[in-house]
């Protein structure tokens, strides 16, 4: 479904991913683990066309991504909910999800969708005329989960979406991705939190210093020796 082939990336004349390949095939949780500076979130950015590999290619459904920019590739069906949450803190929560449903394939189906948003996360319909500044971190993790599925992807990329959060709400977080993983989106998950992201991944890859250096299924990897000691600190 999609499959990145060897991609060098660099920062100016920094070189920061060297060789990387990925695959997720339809209706699979695939995470993308590894310490901080190790390259994911330039992963995730160069699928989505906000980077562009000096090397490489990626395909989409055997359409040639790195050779499209960043609208089409959210018109293809491959939805980036970035670190950070990048929500509009002076909209209402609302307002922020209907700007997902912005591209030509989701605008049909604005209020259906988002009344679909709100069944899912029915805290977002309590807050629906708040402003999106003013929630807690965790209803921030909400509404920008929900405001990528307002664009009806394919592929949903979260990048860090435990980051900040509590125990408990990493707990809620966890389901909430399984659930809509089982509504049949299919998801390339990124986390600092390894023992978390590799608990719900079909499965994974692991990534240090630019390089991949591991895969697997979520369960095998959970159990790698050296991934123990290196990232769960066993």
């Amino acid at each position: 479904m999609l499959d990145v082939r060897n991609i060098d990336v660099f920062y100016g004349d920094v070189q920061v991913l060297f060789g990387v390949s990925l695959q997720v095939r339809p209706s699979e949780i695939v995470a993308l683990v590894g310490a901080n500076a190790a390259g994911k979130s330039t992963t995730l950015k160069t699928i989505s066309g906000l980077l562009k590999p000096k090397n490489g290619e990626i395909f989409f459904r055997d359409q040639p991504l790195h050779k499209m920019e960043s609208d089409k590739i959210v018109d293809s069906g491959i939805i980036h909910v970035p670190e950070g949450r990048r929500l509009f803190p002076r909209l209402s929560v609302e307002a922020n999800l209907e700007l997902g449903s912005f591209s030509k394939r989701a605008r049909a189906k604005a209020q259906e969708n988002l009344k679909k948003m709100y069944e899912i996360f029915p805290r977002l319909y309590d807050r629906k005329d708040q402003l999106t500044g003013s929630l807690s971190g965790g209803e921030q993790q909400m509404c920008a989960i929900a405001r990528g599925l307002m664009a009806m992807p394919e592929v949903l990329m979260l990048d860090e979406t435990s980051l900040g959060l509590s125990p408990l709400l990493v707990k809620h977080t966890i389901k909430t991705i399984k659930d809509i993983n089982e509504l049949g989106t299919t998801i390339l998950l990124i986390d600092q939190n390894v023992n978390y992201a590799l608990q719900i991944a079909h499965r994974a890859y692991v990534l240090e210093n630019g390089r991949m250096v591991m895969q697997g299924d979520g369960n095998s990897l959970l159990e790698d020796p050296y991934l123990k000691k290196a990232y769960l600190g066993i």
